[in-house]
C-alpha cells in the first residue's frame, strides 16, 4: 500500500511537470509570436515610411503627398503600390467634391444660367477624371513593368486630369455670382488638382510602370 502511494505520488508529480512544462512552452511560444508581430509592424511601418517620403520627394506638392499617404496601414512593397495608393486617396477626395459641388447645386438660391452651366460643367470634369482616374489603375495593375507605351498612356490620362480641374475652375471666372462660388469650391478643386499632379510626378519618375 505504501508503494502505491510512492507510485501514485511520482504519477501526479510527471503530470504537473509535464502541465507545466507545457504552459511554459506555450507562454513561450505566444510572447514569440507577439515579438514577430511587432517587429514586422515596426519593419512594414519604417518600410511605407521611407517608400512614401521617397516617393513624395519628386512631387510638386511633398507635403501635400505625405499628408495624404502616411495614414495607410496597408503594406506597400513598391513604388507602385505608392502610387495605387495615391490615386484611391485622389478619387476618395473627387467623389467628396462631386457631391459637395452638387449640394452646391440644389442649395444655393437665385443660381444664374451662367453659374448653373459652370456647376454642370465642373461636376462632369470631375465625373471625367474618376474615370481617367479608374483607367490608370486599370493599368498600374495590369501592365508589363517593361512597357513604356503604357507608361505613356498613363502619364497623358493623369494629365489630362489637371486639364479637367482647370477647366472646371475657368468656368467660374466670367461673373460675380460664378465667383463667388468659385471661392466657396476653389480650396477642395485645389486639393485634389494637387493630389494629381503629385501621381503624376511619381508615375513620371518611375523607370517601367
Amino acid at each position: 500500500m505504501h508503494l502505491f502511494k510512492i507510485t501514485l505520488l511520482k504519477q501526479v508529480v510527471v503530470e504537473m511537470n509535464s502541465i507545466a512544462l507545457g504552459r511554459l512552452l506555450l507562454l513561450v511560444v505566444t510572447n514569440s509570436l507577439l515579438v514577430v508581430v511587432v517587429v514586422h509592424g515596426r519593419t512594414s511601418s519604417n518600410v511605407n515610411h521611407a517608400l512614401i517620403i521617397s516617393s513624395c520627394a519628386t512631387t510638386l506638392y511633398p507635403n501635400t503627398c505625405y499628408s495624404t499617404l502616411s495614414t495607410t496601414t496597408s503594406y506597400l512593397a513598391t513604388k507602385n503600390d505608392v502610387i495605387q495608393l495615391a490615386i484611391n486617396k485622389t478619387k476618395d477626395t473627387l467623389q467628396n467634391n462631386f457631391h459637395t459641388i452638387n449640394n452646391l447645386t440644389a442649395s444655393t438660391p437665385n443660381l444664374t444660367k451662367r453659374a448653373k452651366i459652370a456647376l454642370h460643367d465642373c461636376l462632369q470634369m470631375i465625373a471625367a477624371t474618376l474615370e481617367r482616374l479608374n483607367m490608370v489603375m486599370q493599368a498600374l495593375r495590369t501592365t508589363h513593368p517593361a512597357s513604356n507605351n503604357y507608361k505613356s498612356l498613363v502619364i497623358t490620362l493623369m494629365s489630362t486630369t489637371i486639364t479637367n480641374k482647370e477647366t472646371c475652375l475657368d468656368g467660374f471666372s466670367h461673373d460675380a455670382p460664378c465667383k463667388r462660388l468659385r471661392k466657396s469650391i476653389i480650396t477642395g478643386q485645389n486639393h485634389w488638382g494637387q493630389m494629381c499632379s503629385n501621381a503624376l510626378a511619381m508615375i513620371k519618375n518611375m523607370t517601367t510602370v
